[in-house]
């Protein structure tokens, strides 16, 4: 029988761990909405029903906001997902998300690192570049072309007829997040259709600068450069119908410079965090009070 006690502290020594490690690093933290006035369509929120109101799926925009008034910042609470409940999925998760400006994906990246030896996971880790596999498997260069001619090929092989993302997605979690397995796996160089909100890399066509990072199969670590060129951002938000009531908030802020023009964002699922650090394998062992 799982000992709940000793998950309750094990959760609590990760939060404190975290908070303590970006306070050192001069983050604040901060509380944005968990109810939301909007949702989106490809993305549906939880509903808070009769109130016309939804749970926040992540904070990532609205930290963004608030980088025109501090220079780093993070948030840990709950998130809300239509999933359903699994060994590695909660429909109620704990999110750590921070926002800074005038940092790297790099930045990022070296933060992640540190997160993770200053919590002792020892695996070895890994980079694998996203692009470069693609490039094996189908001979397509994405610094020169975009993933369109990606998703159709992919869309033909899987017999499907869904959008560029989510067939190029199923790709690369059957096929590149599998290599993390016995690991720590940093997955760069995601194609541009992935995210939308993503800062394109330079030189490239069919990059952005973004990584995730798996703990043996698991994903835990999510972080993008912020896209601020406003033609691309809106273009592209549009084109998989997610330039949505909050992306106009970022949009609007962006337009009258009121945003930076250098900022990036770093998601960590805790539960998941916790899972690595202590060898859980069940991510409901710290989904406590599950009889409320």
């Amino acid at each position: 029988m799982m000992d709940v006690q000793k998950r309750i502290k094990e959760f609590a020594e990760v939060v404190s761990g975290l908070r303590k490690l970006l306070q050192n690093k001069m983050y604040i933290e901060i509380k944005t909405p968990v109810i939301r006035k909007t949702t989106s369509k490809p993305f549906p929120r939880v509903s808070v029903n009769g109130f016309d109101k939804y749970l926040r799926d992540s904070m990532e925009l609205s930290l963004r906001y608030n980088l025109k008034y501090l220079d780093r910042i993070y948030e840990i609470g709950p998130c809300f997902r239509n999933e359903k409940n699994s060994a590695n999925h909660l429909n109620e998760f704990t999110m750590l998300e921070l926002y800074s400006k005038n940092e790297t994906l790099n930045d990022l990246i070296d933060l992640s690192i540190e997160i993770i030896n200053d919590l002792n996971i020892s695996l070895p880790i890994k980079r694998i570049s996203v692009a470069k596999k693609i490039a094996e498997d189908f001979n397509i260069d994405l610094e020169k072309n975009d993933d369109s001619i990606l998703a159709a090929k992919l869309r033909k092989e899987y017999e499907t007829d869904v959008p560029d993302y989510v067939v190029i997605n199923k790709y690369i979690e059957e096929n590149i997040e599998i290599l993390s397995e016995g690991n720590i796996a940093i997955l760069f160089d995601y194609p541009i259709s992935t995210i939308s909100g993503a800062k394109r890399k330079d030189n490239t066509i069919g990059i952005i600068n973004r990584f995730e990072i798996f703990i043996n199969s698991i994903e835990v670590f999510h972080g993008y450069e912020d896209e601020c060129n406003l033609s691309l951002y809106k273009g592209r938000s549009e084109k998989v119908d997610l330039f949505n009531y909050e992306e106009k908030i970022i949009y609007n802020e962006l337009e009258t410079n009121s945003l930076p023009n250098v900022s990036v964002g770093l998601g960590i699922g805790v539960e998941r965090l916790c899972m690595s650090k202590y060898n859980v394998s069940d991510i409901i062992e710290y989904h406590f009070s599950n009889n409320f």
